[in-house]
């Protein structure tokens, strides 16, 4: 794994010339050089000192923020270097630091987060540290987490237990990794040791043996207690040790100990060194008569195991994590009794050969701490973890598992007049195998399903998506009204874009007019696609009405597409020539798009011809020809109109249907034209039908027109459809439609390349007259569409091509960008602005 470790604690005034800060050093020093199956990324702050650690061996990257301590734009910049760095899991030495560290909420990041947990004093003793209720927000907000860390590492069994009881933690979640001790501290040469006790008496005073304490002035460290233990031992034994406490403390507290030394009559006897170097603390260690660690409460005590490292005879109080370092139960005491304490120090200093012997046994019990044995532990965990190699749409965290997909769709849906509620209907029932899908329309109106799922309007979507935690969104797009949300909402939240039309000129054109609300506007999109000149030819030729957006953009190939492209995970489009469009067009902008065919169900329909075209009023012994779907200009419904008149002069019982609505025809009157041609009783316009009558018509006719010109990119379900049932089908050699095999469709010439009437009439004519040809049409279109267009092969093809978006580098980058940008949107103006600039700015390699 890429493991991001946080080292504020090597930069902090708090923590890095304290035990928190030996201790992060220590296992990093150790983990990166001795435990290399992973690899590490260091982060620093930049707004702190630089930090204890060696950059020629620990290269550590720079987190550049505008401001000190935690606010929602540094919070939000450390969360995004982690993502954009591709890290896998963050490494947190210390999640508790103050105020001028960067420690941001870590609940449902999208990567692990592992911490180590040094204690919860503050949480325990709250009358004494967390009276301040901003140090109580402070404390208690950073406790989270530790909380919810996927992994906590305790430095103690001691605090192990704690995080269990106190913060509810599963015990399989926290991992005693205990502590170490450095090679620094050993002791020193016993030729040495008569120069050390004198460079002490010098600067210290200290002239006899002594007796040391060394960890600072916190209450619970119980120094006064140790002063008034040390009180209490036999005159004779008193007068021959010093006390002394050797760290630094507050002018405050050095008057109080000195006047409580005073008030127990040892104030000769008692030293308070203040600062000492970390070789004077060595040679303190390893000349003690005796280490006294006193303590209420110790997450782990690392001078003790200092102290026992050097050889010093050692005791300490019987409280939390000091019995599990000491090791000797007769070496402990009470820490609330002064006269415990002075028992068992005088036990010690009264006895010589069990003081030697308490000497020999630290050294030994020292030895079972050591730093490498904490990084193979904490080395061990990590090896047990796998990276989240899925990222939910919210960019939260997700557990790894081998599941179905959980997704939100959203499409028009039954009863909608559309295609792709059509589409959807047939293919939602074999997505379920692959996907968990909760479905969302737009409003007014009540979905039909057929299937079971959890259905919503497209405005509940975020407040769903909170505890739904999607892997991802499937936009099923159009260029119809029906897709005006999806545009806008893809804006902000990227997902699979189903293409059903290359060209989009009418939505965004739609949009523009009718929705503004929604952001989307004409001129904008048309700079997205080709930029400010090109933009402004084009907007100049529409406002002189020199170019019409329906007729004149698809024609000219300005489809206005390119924003599915820039904004979607991953895009997939129906047929070949959409596919080699967008590659070749879009290549740069999407490294996911894929083509996956339109799924067709098996044929529903296994009535007789005659019947059917009983029950649907067709005269049953007529040569029956429809067009099918939306009648509308680009499916030539006047060139089939008329190619129809010149075919009735041949077969005079020939009946024509146009099985479909034609609200989408603009300016024709369709039905005047069929009494112009005086047609009447032999062309049917059957207006909107429903799914079931859609197929009775297909399998009602005998040949089938499936025409375009201009082509809009489109792809036609009810073309597979009518392949599927063996129907010979003639098809406008353009785009999608030119992408079937010859032997499987018939093909006639664009309209601009030969006269359109005559080429339907004599295709009419040639499927009329040549039942050979006929029949091998409709055979081999019934095998292309079961080999090709099976519903189990597309659901599957959907499945394996969202897996495969979803685990690329591409979706996690978009994903974390619009994290980003929604952040951003919660943000005032300027605070907007910083969090940009931090961003492009965001790391600086030291």
């Amino acid at each position: 794994m890429r493991i991001g470790i946080d080292i504020q604690a090597l930069q902090t005034e708090n923590s890095r010339n304290r035990g928190i800060g030996r201790y992060t050093r220590s296992v990093i020093e150790n983990l990166l050089s001795g435990f290399p199956n992973n690899s590490y990324h260091i982060f620093a702050n930049r707004t702190l000192r630089a930090p204890d650690i060696d950059p020629q061996i620990y290269p550590y990257t720079y987190v550049n923020y505008e401001q000190i301590g935690s606010s929602e734009i540094n919070d939000l910049l450390l969360k995004t270097t982690f993502s954009s760095d591709n890290i896998d899991a963050v490494f947190i030495p210390s999640p508790m630091e103050e105020l001028d560290a960067t420690i941001p909420s870590y609940k449902n990041f999208c990567k692990q987060t592992f911490v180590i947990c040094y204690d919860l004093i503050p949480l325990l003793f709250q009358d004494r540290y967390l009276s301040d209720p901003t140090m109580n927000s402070l404390y208690m907000k950073r406790l989270l987490n530790v909380q919810n860390a996927d992994f906590i590492f305790a430095i103690s069994e001691s605090t192990r237990q704690d995080a269990i009881k106190y913060l509810n933690v599963a015990p399989d979640k926290v991992l005693n990794v205990s502590g170490g001790v450095s090679s620094f501290f050993k002791p020193i040469d016993a030729c040495d040791r008569a120069r050390w006790l004198e460079g002490f008496a010098q600067k210290f005073g200290i002239t006899k043996p002594f007796i040391l304490y060394t960890g600072g002035e916190d209450w619970r460290k119980n120094i006064e207690g140790l002063v008034k233990g040390f009180s209490k031992l036999p005159t004779d034994l008193r007068n021959s040790y010093e006390l002394v406490i050797a760290c630094k403390v507050s002018d405050l507290f050095a008057r109080e100990l000195k006047g409580l030394a005073s008030s127990l009559g040892i104030e000769q006897s008692f030293i308070l060194t203040n600062y000492i170097t970390d070789e004077e603390l060595r040679a303190l260690y390893s000349t003690c008569s005796l280490f006294v660690f006193p303590s209420f409460y110790e997450g782990f005590g690392l001078p003790l195991l200092e102290a026992m490292a050097c050889g010093a005879p050692a005791i300490a109080s019987n409280q939390s994590s000091l019995p599990e370092i000491l090791g000797v139960p007769d070496q402990l005491f009470d820490p609330s009794s002064n006269e415990d304490i002075a028992r068992v120090m005088q036990r010690i200093l009264s006895n010589e050969p069990l003081r030697k012997r308490a000497a020999e046994e630290s050294l030994q019990q020292a030895l079972t701490f050591t730093w490498n044995s904490v990084a193979q532990k904490i080395a061990d965990v990590f090896a047990d973890y796998k990276p989240l190699d899925r990222t939910t749409i919210l960019f939260n965290r997700i557990n790894h598992k081998e599941s179905k997909i959980q997704a939100a769709y959203f499409s028009p849906l039954k009863p909608l007049k559309s295609g792709i509620s059509d589409y959807s209907q047939d293919l939602l029932p074999v997505l379920t195998q692959h996907f968990d899908l909760d479905l969302y329309h737009d409003e007014g109106y009540s979905p039909q399903l057929t299937s079971d799922h959890n259905l919503y309007s497209y405005t509940q979507f975020e407040k769903q998506a909170l505890s739904k935690e999607y892997e991802a969104l499937i936009y099923q797009i159009g260029n119809s009204e029906f897709h005006f949300y999806m545009y806008a909402q893809l804006a902000r939240y990227s997902g699979i874009s189903v293409l059903h039309d290359y060209y989009l000129g009418g939505l965004i054109n739609a949009i523009s007019l009718f929705r503004p609300e929604l952001g989307v506007t004409l001129a904008g999109e048309l700079k997205h696609n080709y930029g400010e000149k090109k933009t402004s030819e084009i907007l100049d030729l529409l406002q002189r009405q020199k170019l019409d957006i329906s007729q004149d953009f698809p024609r000219l190939g300005i489809y206005l597409n390119r924003r599915i492209f820039t904004r979607s995970l991953g895009v997939i489009v129906h047929s070949v020539w959409a596919y080699k469009m967008a590659i070749k067009a879009y290549a740069y902008d999407n490294e996911c798009i894929v083509h996956i065919p339109i799924e067709v169900p098996p044929f529903p329909i296994q009535q007789s011809v005659q019947e059917v075209r009983f029950q649907l009023g067709i005269p049953t012994e007529s040569t029956v020809i429809s067009t099918l779907g939306f009648v509308h200009q680009t499916k030539r419904a006047l060139p089939i109109l008329s190619a129809f008149k010149k075919y009735v002069a041949h077969y005079p019982s020939a009946y024509l249907v146009y099985a479909g609505g034609t609200e989408y025809l603009e300016a024709i009157d369709l039905n005047n034209e069929i009494k112009k041609l005086g047609l009447e009783k032999q062309v049917k316009v059957t207006g909107f039908i429903s799914s079931a009558d859609f197929h009775r018509y297909i399998a009602a006719s005998d040949i089938c027109l499936n025409l375009r010109f201009p082509f809009n990119g489109e792809s036609s379900a009810s073309l597979v459809r009518t392949l599927s049932a063996r129907k010979p089908t003639v098809v406008t050699d353009i785009g999608s439609f030119a992408d079937f095999p010859d032997d499987v469709v018939f093909k006639i010439p664009q309209p601009d390349q030969a006269d359109e009437v005559e080429e339907i009439f004599k295709a009419l004519l040639i499927l009329t007259e040549n039942s050979e040809c006929r029949a091998s049409l409709g055979t081999n279109a019934e095998k292309y569409v079961t080999r090709e267009h099976a519903p189990e092969r597309c659901a599957r093809l959907y499945a394996d091509f969202v897996k495969q978006v979803l685990r690329s580098r591409q979706a996690k980058r978009k994903l974390l960008v619009d994290h980003v940008g929604r952040e951003l949107a919660s943000h005032s103006t300027d605070d907007a602005q910083a969090l940009l600039t931090c961003f492009a700015k965001a790391i600086d390699t030291n």
